[in-house]
């Protein structure tokens, strides 16, 4: 059993189609054409059009794009048309993690859906180059807003959920709705992540049962980076079966799709650094009530 939790409606509002073309926005970002390849100063993506692809409800394929913001460029696609709805992915995954959802959920909304920085097929700048929660949320606020969307619905998943929540604490006037699932957030929930800082992380090396194993693992520096090198494919298949209620509803195609967008150049930096980012999300300060509600005890 997962986290879940969920914040209600925030303000009513009126769809905007969302633009996607190549085209330069007042506050400085653009939006570029997907087939678009000349990149400097990080680590660039291989061409999305090498991935399987993702669906809307008619059969048509997704639409692609890249934007350019905050010194990043963020593949995203979209799909359907309605009011917006943002989602958030998780790690170590992409956004073809939501391949099942897009059919359904574009018979009524206009889906936006894009790689996390460091993921997939965005930029993957230097581990100081914002891994945490607050620079995420900019991220994907600076992206819709280059796509013409003041408001919208949010979810997330795992990491992405924390992104996600964040992006409603720090934009609170661009939220329609809130969900998100299958995470912990940093700072806040279960007692270990509670207190989530370096001394408790490390504590669970010598623990009894320790569950939370990759979070210190993760941590380390290099040593994952050098233990997992030639071997993502085994690593991480394992490592999203053991983290699945029913392995078998994992499509052989989506993990393939993730083993190999780990494996491509900087594909362990946007996983390992959004984890090591933790001990920064932990530090963020609520400074307001919330209704929060999770499971008793989790399956590992």
């Amino acid at each position: 059993m997962k986290l879940q939790a969920l914040l209600v409606p925030i303000l009513a509002w009126s769809p905007t189609t969302a633009q996607n073309t190549s085209m330069p926005i007042p506050n400085g970002g653009t939006l570029v054409p997907a087939d678009n390849t000349s990149y400097s100063g990080n680590i660039a993506p291989i061409p999305w059009h090498t991935r399987p692809e993702v669906y809307d409800h008619t059969g048509a394929a997704v639409r692609h794009g890249r934007a350019r913001l905050n010194s990043i460029r963020m593949h995203y696609y979209t799909a359907g048309s309605g009011p917006p709805l943002l989602l958030v992915h998780g790690t170590p995954k992409t956004n073809y993690y939501w391949y099942k959802l897009v059919p359904l959920l574009s018979q009524h909304f206009t889906i936006v859906a894009p790689d996390l920085r460091g993921f997939g097929y965005t930029d993957k700048p230097g581990a100081e180059s914002g891994y945490d929660s607050t620079s995420n949320a900019h991220d994907l606020a600076g992206l819709m807003g280059l796509l013409g969307f003041e408001k919208f619905h949010v979810h997330g998943e795992d990491r992405g959920a924390e992104f996600a929540y964040v992006l409603a604490a720090t934009h609170p006037s661009r939220i329609l709705t809130l969900s998100f699932g299958e995470m912990l957030l940093s700072g806040f929930a279960l007692d270990e992540y509670a207190q989530f800082n370096e001394a408790n992380v490390m504590a669970q090396y010598t623990a009894r049962g320790v569950w939370l194993w990759h979070i210190p693992f993760f941590y380390l520096a290099n040593v994952p980076e050098m233990l997992l090198a030639g071997k993502e494919d085994a690593f991480w298949t394992y490592f999203m079966e053991s983290e699945c209620f029913n392995p078998v509803a994992l499509s052989r195609e989506a993990v393939a799709e993730w083993t190999r967008a780990a494996k491509g150049p900087g594909g362990l930096r946007g996983i390992l650094e959004t984890y090591r980012a933790g001990l920064v999300n932990g530090a963020f300060d609520f400074t307001y009530p919330v209704f929060f509600y999770m499971a008793r005890c989790f399956r590992n």
